[in-house]
């Protein structure tokens, strides 16, 4: 087994990997099966499973990935039950684990490695050598926090095999800062980040319980249970705008199944982390609704329908068209007068309602213009499956 020196503050398990190849000499096709301990040539730059990697570094595995890796971000918004079991099977059996899910749910939106200038000459000149950082490579993340300058993408892609093994300091493009950071305005996009970087080193409970207090405290409340989704997703559009979030993928319309009101829910916890950083950032910016709540209580209601003028409505339509079919001697199906009647909907979800119209249905069906006569005239089909016992050998 390798000893390798312990990494730096925040490092990224990717920039981890590029340096012990460096160390030891060694390609990763060589040294990842030594580090980890199986048949592998290539590993995630953001989660690991293999606490031998981590024990070469002289680290415990839960410190080791709680520092290194981002499955504190992939998990900071899962139900506490969740949250905690997925922990616990990556501890106990790790080699059960599929991490690949979580990498995919944790780099949502990140496809290349990603820098601050400043962070990048401050670790030349106190450790002689750059490294990438976990707070850089986060969704949402568009502002070091400690610089309090843009974050640089650059040319590096952070999943591909053939990215190169170079630091910061050697990447051959140092390219300009997030396209979708810049759509930012100073405050939204600090605390964007603030949101996302405190997953990292916060472990308090969050997600939708959290989501719920907070614009409780806002003012969104209609009552002790519920929220008025629909204007605080409206005004959240509003305070980050609509290309931002499409940079972001979490671009939504004015619905009510939209992200933001469906991640209020217990069910909510299943939404990329981007999303639940995103309405954290909002209604951590002190936010006023646009439209108070007793708005919602004045608001025109729909008046409740008249179930009865409607199935009277439905059942002249039908003895119509039942009359018609007398005279022209044909006949006709139940579905076709639920349909001429318009009643399908309410037929199908509602039969309840039409008590008098389902009496009628019963004796249509015995009667000569019912398709599909009950008990006497026998059906004018049969199966394909039948036709094909009957047919000669």
């Amino acid at each position: 087994m390798f000893h390798l020196p312990t990494p730096y503050p925040d490092e990224l398990l990717g920039s981890i990997l590029i340096r012990a190849q460096r160390l030891t000499g060694l390609g990763g096709k060589l040294l990842l099966p030594k580090l980890t301990g199986a048949r592998i040539t290539t590993h995630s730059p953001v989660l690991t499973k293999y606490p031998l990697l981590a024990s070469s570094h002289g680290m415990r595995m839960e410190d080791f990935v709680k520092q290194h890796t981002l499955l504190p971000y992939a998990t900071a918004y899962m139900e506490p039950l969740q949250r905690d079991r997925i922990w616990a099977r990556l501890l106990s059996e790790p080699h059960a684990t599929n991490i690949a899910s979580l990498a995919q749910h944790a780099t949502k939106g990140i496809t290349h490695y990603q820098l601050c200038r400043a962070c990048m000459g401050e670790d030349l000149r106190h450790f002689g050598e750059s490294y990438w950082r976990r707070s850089h490579h986060l969704p949402g993340v568009g502002w070091c926090l400690k610089h309090d300058r843009l974050v640089v993408a650059t040319c590096l892609s952070l999943c591909s095999r053939e990215t190169k093994l170079l630091l910061p300091h050697e990447a051959p493009q140092v390219g300009q800062p997030l396209a979708w950071a810049q759509l930012l305005r100073n405050t939204p996009g600090k605390k964007l980040s603030q949101a996302s970087v405190a997953t990292l080193h916060e472990p308090a409970d969050r997600g939708y319980a959290s989501h719920r207090k907070k614009a409780t405290q806002a003012g969104y409340a209609l009552s002790r249970h519920n929220i008025w989704g629909q204007v605080l997703a409206q005004d959240l559009r509003r305070y980050f705008t609509s290309p931002l979030l499409a940079r972001l993928g979490s671009d939504f319309e004015l619905e009510p199944r939209s992200w933001p009101t469906t991640i209020l829910r217990p069910s909510g916890g299943s939404a990329a982390p981007v999303r639940h950083a995103l309405m954290d950032a909002f209604l951590s910016s002190a936010p006023r609704p646009s439209r108070p709540p007793d708005a919602y209580m004045r608001r025109k209601k729909a008046k409740p329908k008249d179930w009865r003028a409607i199935e009277l409505r439905a059942l002249k339509t039908m003895r119509a068209m039942v009359e018609e079919h007398v005279r022209s001697q044909t006949r006709v199906t139940v579905t076709e007068l639920v349909e001429r009647a318009d009643l399908s909907g309410p037929w199908k979800h509602r039969r309840s309602q039409f008590t008098e119209i389902n009496g009628w249905l019963q004796e249509f069906k015995a009667s000569p213009q019912s398709e599909r006569q009950t008990g006497r005239r026998p059906r004018a089909y049969t199966s394909r499956r039948k036709r094909s016992q009957k047919a000669p050998p």
